[in-house]
């Protein structure tokens, strides 16, 4: 067995040495495994310039799920090496838009070792490629019949313009190329005709001139044959100094008829993704001064394109942080102030006399980030109405520290009212033009005039009530709902105010034909708290449109969470 395995090391470096001198050979491996193909510099190398090699034999595993497969896949690696072969950045594309057989489980490069390339016998850092491919059974070199088998591939390279033209996740042109005796590649047809497809078709081609194919046999001889497959294309890595990303497209947000008939104002500063096509993903709300904004700046970034950041020469995935702003001054008067959804009560001078020495001010802190509470769900469904009363300790640095429920009509308002209390950030209060420490009161009232009762809400009640068959289970989407837009919950102070430090709580809701949660209810929680935040959190997600058959549907959903003192944030799954 181990003399077995040294005269495969021996054949494996035998190919990476000829494949470092003869360009034009390709190593050939028996159908169902993974032809490895030895790296190669994305420029145009001198005859001094030698390409990184792989130190040692790399034996990918074949997919099960690619063992059916009828067509040629293959990935292409692109890697940047320094000068000692240390590998800072690197990222694979494939021919397929399902990649979900791939992964740390194929390949793992982090073992993966090469040699630096050379200039002038001197190692240097480089961008370099290599690629890997998967052939289906049918293309076996020893069957006498067989399909054409794929040898040899190249990076299909476009320029950057021509890449953020392509529709997000549309980085895999589908074609067909008609294979001759000799195994030369002819006729390239694309299944896509759009001005897209159109613009990249000189760079397939270009790449293609680079293939090798192994023709396709009948009774033992080569014959000419039709090869269906995927085009994968790519961004050559451009060196030079790391970048943000950039806005180049960048709708404004809708601005509510109510809010704006009713003179308020806001702004919500929303964390998200720039992938590395431009495109923006998995945004949430870190902070708003009115919830009845969130949605509109939601749907807005969404819609925003960027150019992708780069970093070590390569666009890469980015988070970024933007405030937007929902503002009126331009419509008429520039004095006009506007409202906001909280505002904090300017206190007399008598009440501000009257307050415990250390909590008096004479500038009342400035709620910055606020949320409305989600009403409980069995007092919503059975008509209850009333409301709550918090003191909230704001520090000198903004802080929101000890919460406790002044007064309340229900247990269920109160918490309810403390859970969105611990989402309020503050500005905090002055005292002689100094910050300082202070308490101050929100009062939550839960009614029918409640802006966070919407009509889809009483909608969603009558269907649970009247139709719950149209409720649709899980096992019957067409897949698991794909959230979209999610908002950490914090781990609660009121928890920690009675000494507990970690807990779980699972909670259940609707999601609607438009992907938004609708009716979060609390199912277990080891203490109030961790069930009220994790309703109050799951109100602001939303996911994919769920669908059965092809159609929006409603689903039901159920969620668990953990919450750790010691986590940055409570996990969600």
């Amino acid at each position: 067995m181990e003399k077995n395995s040294s005269s495969r090391s021996q054949v494996f470096a035998l190919l990476v040495s000829a494949f470092a001198t003869l360009a034009c050979l390709a190593p050939r491996l028996a159908a169902q495994d993974v032809t490895v193909m030895p790296p190669a510099l994305f420029d145009v190398p001198n005859k001094s310039d030698t390409p990184p090699t792989l130190t040692e034999e790399w034996a990918p595993r074949f997919p099960d799920e690619l063992r059916t497969i009828t067509e040629p896949i293959y990935v292409i690696f692109t890697q940047r090496l320094d000068e000692k072969g240390r590998r800072s950045s690197w990222r694979w594309r494939a021919n397929v838009s399902d990649v979900t057989y791939f992964g740390k489980r194929t390949f793992d490069l982090s073992t993966l070792e090469c040699a630096p390339a050379r200039k002038n016998n001197k190692p240097i850092a480089s961008w370099s490629w290599f690629g890997m491919i998967y052939n289906p059974a049918s293309a076996s070199e020893k069957a006498p019949d067989a399909t054409p088998r794929l040898l040899k591939v190249a990076p299909i390279v476009i320029p950057l313009e021509q890449w953020f033209a392509l529709p997000q996740g549309r980085s895999v042109v589908r074609g067909s190329i008609d294979i001759d005796a000799a195994g030369a590649a002819k006729n390239l047809k694309l299944e896509d005709n759009s001005s897209r497809a159109r613009a990249v078709r000189p760079a397939i081609e270009r790449s293609l001139a680079k293939w090798q194919f192994a023709p396709a046999r009948k009774d033992g001889q080569p014959v000419p044959a039709s090869l269906q497959l995927g085009f994968a294309l790519q961004i050559a890595p451009t060196p030079g100094k790391d970048k943000p990303p950039e806005v180049i497209k960048q709708p404004p947000p809708f601005y509510p008829l109510v809010m704006r008939n009713s003179g308020m104002i806001g702004e919500v500063t929303l964390s998200f993704i720039v992938t590395a096509n431009g495109d923006v993903e998995n945004p949430s709300v870190i902070r708003s001064n009115n919830p009845n904004f969130e949605q509109p700046a939601i749907d807005a970034i969404l819609q925003w394109k960027f150019k992708p950041g780069i970093k070590d020469g390569m666009p890469m995935n980015a988070r970024m942080q933007i405030p937007i702003s929902f503002n009126l001054q331009d419509d008429g008067d520039p004095t006009f102030e506007g409202k906001t959804a909280y505002t904090t009560p300017q206190l007399s001078k008598k009440q501000i006399a009257q307050m415990p020495e250390g909590l008096r001010y004479d500038v009342a802190p400035e709620a910055r980030g606020v949320i409305y509470p989600v009403y409980p769900y069995e007092m919503l469904r059975d008509g209850k109405k009333g409301d709550a009363r918090v003191a909230v300790f704001v520090s000198s640095r903004g802080d929101v520290g000890p919460i406790t429920v002044v007064n309340e009509t229900a247990p269920e308002f109160g918490n309810a009212a403390l859970a969105a209390c611990e989402y309020f950030e503050f500005n905090p209060g002055l005292l002689e033009g100094k910050p300082t420490d202070a308490v101050v009161t929100i009062k939550q009232e839960f009614n029918s005039d409640s802006l966070f009762v919407t009509g889809e809400d009483r909608a969603m009640l009558r269907l649970e009530k009247k139709s719950p068959q149209k409720i649709i289970g899980s096992a019957k989407l067409d897949a698991a709902p794909k959230r979209i837009v999610t908002r950490e919950p914090p781990f609660p102070i009121t928890a920690l105010q009675d000494d507990i430090t970690a807990g779980d709580a699972v909670v259940e809701f609707l999601i609607d034909t438009e992907g938004k949660v609708r009716l979060p209810r609390i199912v277990s929680a080891t203490h109030p708290s961790f069930g009220y935040v994790a309703a109050q959190t799951v109100a602001n997600w939303r996911y994919e449109p769920p669908k059965a058959q092809g159609k929006p549907v409603v689903t039901r959903a159920r969620v668990p969470f953990h919450f750790s003192a010691k986590d940055t944030a409570p996990s969600g799954d």
